[in-house]
């Protein structure tokens, strides 16, 4: 169960890594004076740290815990008799 959980993230963090690789390799730096796109490896760590950010807002635990935090705010508000205005 603990390497399901880590798949999410990987594959993200890979996808990131070959598109920072990819944009060295087409688009790049050419003066050297960037220091992200300058190198290979700066790009493909750059944009695999962003793959692995971006994979945090697509797990399923930040749904899951954002849907029962609403129920449970929705089960209080339906039973109290006071209207609130949204």
């Amino acid at each position: 169960m603990k390497i399901r959980k880590w798949i999410h993230p990987a594959l993200f963090t890979l996808g990131g890594a070959l598109a920072g690789l990819a944009y060295y390799y087409f688009i790049g730096c050419a003066s050297g004076s960037c220091p992200i796109t300058s190198s290979p490896f700066g790009s493909m760590l750059y944009m695999g740290v962003i793959g692995y950010l971006v994979s945090g807002i697509f797990t399923n635990g930040y749904h899951h815990r954002f849907r029962s935090h609403w129920r449970e705010r929705q089960r209080y508000d339906s039973s109290s008799r006071v209207m609130y205005m949204r």
